[in-house]
């Protein structure tokens, strides 16, 4: 039956984040904010989208280094299935809903050609900045 009045509805955030403990490489170094993908061919958290190949583990939560060494036992925590802000250049309010693929791990393409699934477009926050569900191959 179509409304007649205000509808009352309860609101639930489907937009958890969605942790993941995901293995790292030796001699990397990973950075807060950035995507992480897994290693098609390793396993391991890798920053290399490798023309798709690899996909998203989701967006890595802390700073970890580790160029000198690292026990390949360590894990590095990633999350997915948010909204987050991104900057991705000449975005408009006609791009909304709009796939967004990653050619590495901070650059955000509409284009697919070669790169790895990231999400969808939510809304337009400003010039060259978008709301982003991180979607990637984890859903």
């Amino acid at each position: 039956m179509a409304a007649t009045k205000n509808v009352d509805r309860l609101f639930h955030d489907v937009h958890v984040r969605i942790p993941d403990q995901v293995p790292i490489a030796a001699s990397t170094q990973y950075f807060q904010g950035a995507a992480g993908f897994v290693d098609a061919v390793t396993g391991l958290l890798t920053k290399i989208v490798n023309s798709g190949a690899n996909p998203l583990a989701g967006i890595i939560t802390r700073h970890q280094d580790s160029l000198s060494s690292v026990d390949l036992t360590n894990t590095l925590k990633v999350e997915f299935n948010h909204v987050e802000e991104f900057t991705l250049s000449g975005v408009t309010i006609a791009n909304r809903r709009a796939k967004v693929f990653l050619s590495d791990d901070n650059t955000l393409s509409l284009d697919p050609a070669n790169k790895t699934y990231l999400g969808i477009i939510v809304s337009i926050s400003g010039t060259d900045r978008c709301m982003v569900h991180v979607l990637g191959t984890n859903i």
